[in-house]
């Protein structure tokens, strides 16, 4: 995928766009090398990244090593879940060694917040969180936090994962059940 797609969109939205539905690991070429660009495709399912100008070797090279990364990424998906993978739905799983989120054997990006909530969630499965548990582990114990802002969090997470059950426990917080 080039950085610099003609068109509305760059090389990086029109991955991320594609990898919402589907799982497509990318070899990004471009010109650039500048810390920023090279931060945007962190976001990525980036296999690769290829500079111009390049030679046919740098494409041999960044193939090879995206097929060898492709392969473990596999190994990873098909693996059974285990104590370090917990399902939270039946499409959806949890890796606390990777601190990813799968859906349908694709990550889902999260924002950190959403990541450290739902990790609780997941080591807290059918047990129902307080407000203040939630503040404590979440947000550092920062007590200022607002329950509007926890409410928030959660919605964003439901929003992202609409097949997760999380539902609102009134006057006291949320559980995550299966």
């Amino acid at each position: 995928m080039d950085i610099n797609i003609d068109g509305p969109i760059d090389g990086i939205q029109c991955s991320n766009i594609i990898n919402q539905k589907y799982f497509l690991p990318t070899i990004f070429t471009s010109a650039y090398k500048d810390e920023e660009t090279l931060n945007e495709v962190d976001y990525t399912n980036l296999f690769g990244y290829i500079t111009k100008p390049f030679e046919p070797e740098d494409v041999q090279i960044s193939l090879k090593i995206a097929l060898k990364m492709l392969k473990l990424h596999n190994e990873k998906i098909e693996t059974p879940i285990c104590k370090n993978k917990v399902e939270l739905s039946k499409d959806i799983y949890f890796d606390k060694t990777l601190k990813k989120v799968f859906e349908k054997n694709i990550i889902k990006e999260l924002t950190k917040k959403e990541l450290h909530l739902l990790e609780f969630f997941s080591n807290n499965y059918n047990q129902t969180l307080s407000y203040e548990q939630l503040k404590i582990n979440i947000w550092s114990n920062n007590i200022e936090i607002s329950n509007s802002t926890i409410r928030d969090t959660v919605s964003r997470l439901k929003k992202t994962l609409p097949s997760l059950v999380i539902d609102n426990v009134k006057g006291i917080g949320y559980i995550l059940k299966k």
